[in-house]
């Protein structure tokens, strides 16, 4: 599955130099905002990480798991 984290500018730097991001495409994006896309089997990983950043991540994909945080 296809998951995408998006990350305000703030927090940019400290997801780059995460030593637990899992593999994954970075974007950056024209407001200074990062998007993070992952493919996983499992969400189980990025989503402790993802909640690891509070407020400064929102899971855009997939919906089931943007709504279950």
């Amino acid at each position: 599955m296809t998951v995408v984290v998006r990350f305000v500018p703030p927090t940019v730097r400290y997801v780059r130099e995460s030593k637990r991001l899992p593999p994954c495409e970075l974007t950056d994006q024209k407001d200074g905002s990062l998007l993070a896309r992952f493919q996983l089997t499992s969400t189980v990983e990025v989503k402790s990480w993802a909640l690891s950043f509070g407020a400064s991540a929102l899971i855009l994909e997939p919906e089931s798991l943007r709504k279950t945080i």
